[in-house]
């Protein structure tokens, strides 16, 4: 089995936050979370930086998706939209972690007509699914640690 290299990292980024409900802009310090993973025949310099690329380019991600789920500082508004797409993609990731191992056991009662792959399938599905849950939450629950707001800018009218 060739070896997998897995790199986590961090990135810190200076934003500007834009409130579409009070129209501030405030500087903001965002903190960003990122893995990256390779696979390749040996654990080579250009495997490793292929997991850091991609590991960076997660945790940049993770900065924009922090700072659109963060609060306003002036008025506490957060966006709707951002929460419902966030949350979307989430419950998506749950039912697909949760369902996909069950897919293997229709598939055993499609070619043996026994389900006993249930008995290991159907756990790890629920397994999986609150270990996707448990990711989402973590993300949710820590973006007011992760967004530092400095100062406000400007109101810009409206």
């Amino acid at each position: 089995m060739p070896p997998r290299v897995i790199v986590h990292t961090s990135v810190s980024a200076e934003r500007i936050f834009h409130c579409v409900a009070c129209r501030t802009s405030t500087p903001a310090l965002v903190v960003g979370i990122g893995q990256g993973e390779e696979v390749g025949a040996f654990a080579t310099d250009e495997v490793m930086d292929g997991a850091r690329r991609d590991a960076e380019a997660d945790a940049e991600a993770d900065v924009e998706l922090a700072l659109s789920l963060a609060r306003c500082p002036s008025c506490g508004h957060r966006s709707a939209a951002a929460q419902r797409r966030f949350w979307a993609v989430q419950a998506s990731a749950v039912a697909l972690a949760t369902v996909l191992p069950w897919s293997g056991v229709g598939i055993e009662y499609g070619l043996q007509g026994t389900t006993s792959g249930a008995s290991i399938l159907g756990p790890l599905g629920v397994v999986v699914g609150l270990a996707v849950a448990a990711r989402a939450w973590a993300t949710w629950s820590t973006v007011r640690q992760r967004v530092h707001f400095t100062r406000t800018l400007r109101e810009t009218g409206g």
